[in-house]
C-alpha cells in the first residue's frame, strides 16, 4: 500500500523511514526549505503554530548585540569576502594560547 511520501519517494511507510534516516541533515534540511517555500499560507501558518514556542525560544537566544555583531561580520565579508579556514583559524589559535604561556 502506497502512501504520501516522506522523502520525495512513493514507498510503504517503513521503507520511507529508513530512507529518511539515511538522509543527511543537510538533505532533510533542503527538502524542509523547499517544502516551506512552495506551501500554501495555510500550511505555512499551521506548521508556524505546531514549533510556534520553538522559533520564540530560538529567537529569544539571541542578544541585540550578537545579532548587530553577526550583521556586521556578515556585511564585512560581502564587502570584501576574505574568510579562512577552519584549520588556518586552528593554528592562529594555537598561535596565540603558545605565545600566552
Amino acid at each position: 500500500m502506497n502512501t504520501k511520501p516522506v522523502c520525495g519517494v512513493y514507498l510503504n511507510k517503513a521503507v520511507n523511514l529508513y530512507k529518511c534516516q539515511q538522509m543527511n541533515t543537510t538533505g532533510i534540511r533542503q527538502k524542509l526549505h523547499h517544502f516551506i517555500d512552495t506551501i500554501e499560507d495555510k500550511k505555512a501558518a499551521a506548521i508556524y503554530t505546531l514549533f510556534e514556542e520553538s522559533i520564540k525560544h530560538v529567537e529569544e537566544d539571541y542578544t541585540d548585540e550578537f545579532k548587530a555583531e553577526l550583521d556586521r561580520r556578515y556585511m564585512e565579508y560581502k564587502k570584501d569576502g576574505k574568510v579562512i579556514t577552519r584549520q588556518a583559524m586552528d593554528k592562529r589559535i594555537d598561535k596565540m594560547l603558545t605565545k600566552s604561556k
